[in-house]
């Protein structure tokens, strides 16, 4: 069938033709050109959004935002919200398993944010490092086989987009290995599995059995130079690439070969300020402790 070759708009590079020698890859498999390798497939601790983007397809969420910012379900099925607004009441599709056949219940969706918020795991990546942060995440806990219910420090309006972040993995499989030992040996949730990581190579998965995918194989490349991921794009070595240089989106547009795609991204940018007592001590630092200063600011 036709392969469909599209790019992501993003970032500045400069551009310069180099290519290299891929066989091409069956109809049935997409390979992906990213801009930088992966540092772990450990859900907990990734930080990147590329990392999140491949762990995203071998790990479920309790529910997905898409690209047009609509939330659907995904492992789980209804969200009810205690009157309180502090407590998230998920229930989980039933039948679900974890790529090692281990049935996938509610005391497995708490244990993905407990572990994630353990002090002992000293993990920094986005869920614990952000999400939780942001939603002054309390703990989890399963009310029964099918409903796990995440509780909040305080009411907050986008607390539903930041849990629907965090990925859900099964506690027999993690609770056994070593931390270092989850960081390349992912046990997901969701439609692919991990067939191979070549660190600074690529990354291979495969749909698991009966899942609902337009490809069967997924193969991300790791293409740090941005003029060399729109050179392999152009060359029919990669089907979609990200991080394109705008000054070669005329050259990539009028190749007949490919397309660019300028999308909305989901990366979030924001001011933090550090309120501590310590920094209130430094130059500047205790005018920020104002409100309006900081309003002032935004």
């Amino acid at each position: 069938m036709p392969r469909l070759n599209h790019l992501l708009l993003a970032g500045a590079a400069s551009f310069s033709l180099m290519t290299g020698a891929y066989a091409a890859p069956p109809d049935n498999t997409i390979v992906v050109g990213l801009s930088a390798d992966i540092t772990t497939l450990d859900p907990a601790p990734i930080s990147s959004r590329d990392n999140s983007n491949i762990a995203r397809h071998i790990f479920g969420t309790l529910f997905t935002m898409g690209g047009d910012g609509v939330a659907r379900p995904d492992l789980a099925n209804n969200l009810e919200i205690t009157e309180d607004g502090m407590g998230y009441i998920y229930t989980l599709n039933e039948g679900l398993t974890c790529h090692d056949g281990e049935a996938l219940t509610a005391e497995d969706a708490a244990y993905s944010f407990n572990r994630a918020a353990d002090p002992a795991n000293a993990f920094t990546g986005n869920t614990p490092g952000f999400v939780f942060s942001s939603i002054a995440f309390q703990s989890a806990e399963a009310l029964d086989d099918l409903r796990v219910q995440i509780n909040l420090g305080a009411p907050n309006s986008i607390a539903f987009g930041l849990i629907a972040e965090v990925f859900i993995h099964c506690i027999d499989s993690y609770s056994a290995m070593t931390l270092d030992e989850a960081a390349g040996n992912p046990i997901g949730s969701a439609a692919y599995r991990l067939v191979e990581w070549r660190r600074g190579s690529e990354v291979v998965m495969e749909a698991v059995e009966g899942a609902d995918v337009g490809f069967q194989n997924i193969i991300w490349r790791i293409i740090p130079e941005a003029s060399t991921r729109s050179a392999e794009l152009m060359a029919g070595n990669v089907d979609i690439i990200t991080n394109v240089a705008p000054d070669q989106m005329d050259v990539i547009n009028n190749s007949s070969a490919a397309v660019v795609d300028p999308i909305q991204g989901t990366r979030r940018m924001y001011v933090g300020f550090n309120l501590s007592d310590s920094m209130a001590m430094e130059p500047g630092g205790d005018a920020i402790q104002d409100p309006a200063v900081r309003r002032a600011l935004q």
